[in-house]
Order: structure tokens, then C-alpha cells, then sequence
């Protein structure tokens, strides 16, 4: 069982929210545990932290993303011997119990949830100096790995969850999610024999996207006088990195640059919103 599955679950059964119709927004009786935290090392510490933190509104549907995360090289990041990085990552989430009515009248034979989606990312980077270094005196085996990073990503998933059987309902397809990225790398590696490979993909500037998707989710018979929730996990990341990492070379002189990336599903309407529950 998952992580994000074992965290719904424990939300389901925390919250319990009174049950009412919820075909759009305001989304009444609903709960909300937002989350978010970030770490950064040695020279990463010019970084935007949560310029927006994570949160969903019942009011409208929307949930909101957002953070700049920026890692810069430097001589304190570099162990002797074994090397180091410059790193910063952000991680946000919210978890979300919706309620969910059914109809006493007559049988429901779906519940369907919508969800549309606008952000933009960027994920550049630039190396100043590339690494170099030599195999020590004697050694057999050895690395030197320097890269660059910069990435950012973000996915939804979502269950119709019976409360009072304790019973999931999944629907087909996939779960919608966003993974871009940049980077660049230099690796040598003596196994015995020194091999030196690199590659740098395109530096991304700022895209803009939008997409939509909806959950559909099949009953057979179900019970309406039970408690039926919608519930929700959604989690944006943002990682920024310049490492240098070696064993058994000597006269290492570490790669030299700076790594940005940004998410914004925030600003100017941008967003994830839950735009309506149908029962049919």
C-alpha cells in the first residue's frame, strides 16, 4: 500500500465530515490538511521559500502551488576526498476529504469528479566551469561525477471512498501529473580504464500549460445513507542541485555553476481546481 494511500485513508477516517450535495463549489463540510517544508545545503540558500503556501479552498475549489528553488556552487560544499553538493528542494501537499451526497430517491450509478488545471515552470541552469581531476597514484577504481539539476513536478490522485463500508473506489486511467527537468553532466569512471562521458539537455525557459481531466467513478448498488467522501492527494516538488562527487582522484576541481527552477500554480487565476462532483 502506498504512502499517499495510507495518508488518505487516515484522513478518511480522522474527519468523517457532515454529508451534502456538492455538484460545484462551495464545497461545504469539506476537510483540508495542507503541508509544506524545504531543505537546502551549503550555498542554496538564496530560495524563495513558499512564496505561496500549499493550500485548497473549499470556497471555490482551488488549491494552490508555488516556490523558486535556487542552488549555487561554492567551495564549502566540497568535502576533501569525497565532494559535495549545493542543493535546494522544496516539497507541498494537501489532503482533501470532500463530501459526497448520493440520491435516496432513486440508484446512482456514478459519481464523476473534475478537476482543471493551469501553471507554469521554469528549470534553467548554466555551468561556469566544468570539473576535472585525476585518478590518484596506485588507484584501480574510481569517479568523478559532477551534474547539474533543475526540476520540477507535480501530480494528483484521487478515490471515492465509502466511509462506512471502509471500501475504495478507483478510477480507470491515469492519475494526472507533470514531471520537466534540466540538467547537464560530467562523469569519469575507472573500473580499471578511465571513461569520461558527459551531456547537457536544452536549459527550459518559462512555459505556461493548462490541462483537465475527470474522475469517474463506477457503483453497483450503493448504499446512500452511508458516508461517501471524495479524497484527494496533491503534491508539487521543485529541486535544485550542484554536486561534485568523487572517490580516489586527486587535484579535483569541482564543477562550477548555478541551478533555478520555479512552479507556480498560483498566480494570475493559475491553479488546481476541482470544478464539479456529478452524481448520475
Amino acid at each position: 500500500m502506498s504512502i499517499a494511500l495510507v495518508l488518505l485513508l487516515l484522513l478518511a477516517t480522522a474527519s468523517m465530515p457532515a454529508r451534502g450535495a456538492s455538484p460545484g463549489p462551495p464545497y461545504k463540510g469539506s476537510v483540508v490538511y495542507p503541508y509544506g517544508a524545504g531543505v537546502t545545503t551549503a550555498c542554496a540558500r538564496n530560495v524563495n521559500r513558499e512564496p505561496v503556501s500549499p493550500i485548497w479552498y473549499p470556497s471555490t475549489g482551488r488549491g494552490l502551488f508555488a516556490d523558486v528553488a535556487v542552488a549555487v556552487s561554492c567551495p564549502s560544499a566540497i568535502v576533501p576526498g569525497h565532494g559535495g553538493a549545493s542543493t535546494s528542494e522544496w516539497t507541498g501537499s494537501w489532503y482533501l476529504a470532500v463530501p459526497v451526497h448520493l440520491p435516496t430517491r432513486a440508484i446512482a450509478h456514478s459519481v464523476n469528479a473534475t478537476w482543471a488545471f493551469s501553471w507554469s515552470h521554469y528549470d534553467t541552469y548554466s555551468v561556469t566551469r566544468n570539473c576535472s581531476g585525476a585518478l590518484a597514484t596506485g588507484a584501480v577504481y574510481g569517479y568523478l561525477d559532477c551534474n547539474v539539476d533543475a526540476s520540477a513536478s507535480f501530480y494528483l490522485i484521487s478515490y471515492l471512498y465509502d466511509a462506512t463500508s471502509a471500501v475504495y473506489y478507483v478510477s480507470p486511467g491515469f492519475f494526472p501529473s507533470f514531471y520537466n527537468f534540466s540538467f547537464a553532466y560530467t562523469d569519469t569512471s575507472c573500473t580499471p580504464g578511465c571513461n569520461r562521458s558527459s551531456y547537457s539537455s536544452p536549459s527550459g525557459g518559462v512555459t505556461n500549460a493548462t490541462s483537465s481531466t475527470t474522475f469517474q467513478y463506477a457503483l453497483s448498488s450503493p448504499n446512500a445513507s452511508h458516508v461517501w467522501e471524495l479524497l484527494v492527494f496533491a503534491s508539487a516538488h521543485t529541486f535544485a542541485s550542484v554536486s561534485t562527487m568523487y572517490q580516489n582522484f586527486v587535484s579535483v576541481v569541482p564543477m562550477a555553476g548555478i541551478a533555478r527552477v520555479g512552479f507556480d500554480m498560483a498566480s494570475h487565476g493559475k491553479g488546481a481546481v476541482l470544478s464539479g462532483i456529478v452524481v448520475r
